[in-house]
Parts: C-alpha cells; sequence; structure tokens
C-alpha cells in the first residue's frame, strides 16, 4: 500500500515539478514566465527552498562488535581482517594459508627435526 502512495506521489511530484522548468522554455518571454509562476504561486520554488532546510533522518548505524564476538571469531580461526592467512581468498592457497606462511611452518617443522636430532 505504501509503495502504490509512494509512486503516486513521486510521479505527480515529478510532471508538476518539470512541467513547471519547462514552461520558460516553451514561452520563451521573461515577462510571460513570470505570469505563469505567479499564477502557480512558485510552488515549485518554495517546496524546493522549504525541502532544502529539512532535515534528513539518517539510518540508524550498526552497532560495532564487541570484544566477545571478535575474540570468539579469533578462536574458531575467524578473523575480522579480509586478507588474514586463516581465511581463503584470491591470494591464498586451498588450505587457507598463504604460501609464505606454509613455506615458514615447513622451515621451522625442519629446523625443529634437525635440533632434535642432535
Amino acid at each position: 500500500m505504501l509503495k502504490a502512495i509512494y509512486g503516486v506521489i513521486t510521479f505527480t511530484g515529478t510532471h508538476l515539478g518539470l512541467s513547471f522548468a519547462v514552461t520558460a522554455m516553451v514561452l520563451l518571454r521573461l515577462s510571460l514566465v513570470f505570469k505563469v509562476y505567479a499564477s502557480m504561486y512558485f510552488y515549485v520554488l518554495i517546496i524546493a527552498f522549504v525541502l532544502m532546510f529539512c532535515p534528513i533522518p539518517k539510518p540508524p548505524q550498526p552497532k560495532p562488535e564487541t570484544a566477545n564476538t571478535t575474540s570468539a571469531k579469533s578462536a574458531q580461526g575467524q578473523s575480522s581482517d579480509p586478507h588474514s592467512p586463516g581465511k581463503p581468498d584470491g591470494h591464498s592457497s586451498p588450505g587457507g594459508q598463504s604460501s609464505d606462511l606454509r613455506q615458514r611452518n615447513q622451515r621451522e617443522k625442519d629446523s625443529d627435526g634437525v635440533e632434535g636430532d642432535s
């Protein structure tokens, strides 16, 4: 129902506003344009002027995440950073780790194995 009302109001407003603007181009005489605008009580200019100073309500802002939800995501292996190694993206390997991270992990394993042998 509201959608239909909105449609009627916007159609009517657009039609009246464009008619008001085109009048000057059709008449091509300033004195006639002012007579026509005066007969319509300068409604478009008045409405436009009033709307310029009407406050527009801002949509509600989403609530920021609390520390608990952030730590819960970290515990699950998820991060709020889209480029973190835990999340697969276009730059990560299929396992979710970047190649640099896998190489570093492999080097750590190799160095641990060498220390354990001696």
